[in-house]
């Protein structure tokens, strides 16, 4: 059965500048990343962009060895997307569906990379955030599985673009002025992927 596919993909390792890009395909480029989005926090504010329904599904592909093919991903998303004129999905955990990659034609695949130092000590605010401790040493063993978890998502990413032609990196190193990302993303995005943004 055929099933529209997503305009757009944004993959990067956690605390690398996905909501960033998520939210201005959203609100600026007119590519519905999802309805029932995770909300903002202290850490996030604008928000991150990712769809709860679409996430719970990608996790127990990667959690419980695929208890259903990506094509029930592929309809439940086009289903709720149904009323979209172009639909995106953002989650670090695509990454781990490999064996399903060729599966999914994005139009177009983001990048959002960033050092391993920067996304790391990104990623121990976060933990000492949750413990409500903003001055707790990490201990080495927390430091040691974000780095690997950085890593791995970054080598991963890095792999997609065998499968993914067609895409785009953007480095969050520095700080990325938003108007020139959409530029960016816009001059990559083929025409009929564009959506078009509600009033």
């Amino acid at each position: 059965m055929w099933y529209r596919q997503p305009a757009i993909i944004v993959l990067g390792s956690g605390r690398s500048g996905t909501s960033t890009v998520a939210r201005l395909c959203h609100t600026r480029i007119g590519v519905c990343m999802g309805h029932v989005l995770k909300q903002g926090d202290p850490l996030n504010p604008n928000g991150y962009y990712e769809d709860w329904i679409s996430h719970s599904m990608i996790q127990m592909m990667v959690n419980n060895n695929y208890p259903f093919g990506i094509d029930v991903w592929l309809q439940a998303m086009n289903y709720q997307h149904q009323v979209c004129s172009a639909w995106g999905v953002k989650d670090p955990w695509l990454l781990f569906l490999q064996a399903v990659w060729g599966n999914i034609n994005p139009a177009l695949v983001v990048h959002c990379t960033r050092s391993l130092d920067a996304t790391v000590n990104s990623w121990l605010k976060v933990w000492q955030s949750n413990l409500g401790n903003h001055g707790m040493q990490a201990p080495q063993e927390v430091v040691d599985h974000y780095v690997k978890l950085t890593q791995d998502r970054q080598i991963l990413c890095e792999q997609t673009k065998n499968v993914w032609t067609n895409h785009v990196s953007i480095n969050f190193d520095t700080p990325q002025e938003e108007h020139k990302i959409v530029d960016l993303i816009d001059a990559k995005l083929p025409d009929w992927a564009k959506g078009t943004i509600s009033p």
